[in-house]
């Protein structure tokens, strides 16, 4: 950890209210923790993480939805047969 956030991590919970710039370089490390260097803003990651695991989550239905029409084509399949063909067999 750098001495920056190290020094920043020791003043929480010194005081109730935290100056501006502790603040600031906390949010910059909860930055750093989820993968985001170049954001210095909670906020902006937050809502980056939601909209990626929103994305993941509907292509994950995408997936499954395909799979159950996949499955019932296959189903249809397996009993697809003609009565006509069915009557003829019987009359011989």
């Amino acid at each position: 950890m750098s001495p920056r956030f190290h020094n920043a991590s020791m003043q929480l919970g010194e005081e109730w209210n935290l100056e501006s710039h502790v603040l600031k370089q906390l949010e910059e490390f909860t930055c750093l923790m989820y993968g985001q260097n170049r954001e210095s803003s909670a906020d902006v990651v937050r809502a980056k993480l939601l909209r990626k695991m929103m994305e993941e989550d509907e292509e994950e239905e995408e997936e499954e939805e395909e799979e159950e029409e996949e499955d019932e084509d296959e189903d249809e399949d397996e009993f697809d047969f003609d009565f006509d063909d069915f009557n003829e067999s019987d009359g011989e």
